[in-house]
């Protein structure tokens, strides 16, 4: 109860990792938005077949369908296909592995995983990245670490257009005769390299989750407010036949709205 988990607590963050992926097969031109690939439930990776969520497959998907549906084998694939360091580049751009700057607290900076880092961490015989530890990884569990903190400036940031706030916890200070002494300039601390359209794409696709039927988040939709959002579960361990309770996945769920003009960032 002591740890401030916003701050401190880090966490698989599931498919809200998804946009990072996102901007990074889009930026890296690996792939476009119209790229198209075929969801069965599965995807094979060596020996393994990485599940799919949705056993019986998506069928085709583009990245505004993926987006939507959460579809693991469509970002298997576009993490196979650019490799881990180009998506760790850009988890980086969002400032992801790194604290946010927030000010309180001896905040934690996450798990932004590589190539050179798994080096690093397991030395050169054991450290060898794998193709399995790609498709861990973007779907936003294996090595990858993040705290609510980061995820809420990721969400901010897509919002925004990529731009790069350092957190404020206080707007401003006023004295007893209401003249304001003190007041916070917004700080941004990266930029990232990504186009406008493609930006607008992964909004999109994030609007669809929740506006769109087939949507992961369509149950919460809100008569008096469109807006955008992204689920997201990590499994803690692998469940037994026996399911027990403290086997249960994490669960996230991140947004921003309005979605025309966003003026807030949530993280759940």
């Amino acid at each position: 109860p002591m740890v401030d988990k916003a701050l401190q607590g880090v966490y698989p963050p599931g498919s809200t990792w998804k946009m990072i992926v996102a901007a990074a097969v889009l930026g890296s031109k690996t792939w476009t938005t119209e790229t198209s690939v075929v969801c069965n439930g599965y995807h094979q990776v060596g020996r393994r077949a990485f599940k799919c969520w949705n056993k019986r497959g998506h069928g085709r998907v583009a990245l505004h369908e993926a987006l939507r549906g959460s579809c693991d084998v469509y970002f298997y694939r576009a993490g196979l296909a650019m490799g881990i360091d180009e998506v760790s580049r850009y988890a980086s751009m969002f400032g992801m592995g790194e604290p946010t700057g927030v000010g309180i607290n001896s905040e934690s900076g996450g798990l932004n995983p590589s190539t050179d880092w798994k080096k690093r961490r397991y030395g050169e015989r054991g450290g060898s990245w794998t193709g399995g530890d790609t498709a861990s990884a973007v779907i936003g569990q294996g090595y990858t670490l993040a705290t609510p903190m980061q995820m809420l400036q990721m969400t901010a940031t897509l919002a925004n257009g990529g731009l790069v706030y350092q957190p404020q916890l206080v707007d401003r200070a006023i004295a007893a005769d209401g003249t304001t002494i003190w007041r916070g300039e917004p700080r941004v601390r990266k930029r990232v390299d990504l186009a406008p359209e493609h930006f607008e794409a992964i909004r999109s696709g994030m609007f669809a989750v929740v506006e769109e039927a087939g949507g992961t988040a369509h149950r919460q939709q809100l008569k008096t407010l469109a807006y955008a959002g992204k689920t997201g579960t990590a499994q803690v361990v692998r469940l037994g036949a026996s399911n027990k309770k403290q086997f249960r996945d994490h669960a996230w769920f991140v947004a921003f709205a309005p979605y025309d003009q966003p003026e807030v960032a949530v993280v759940v």
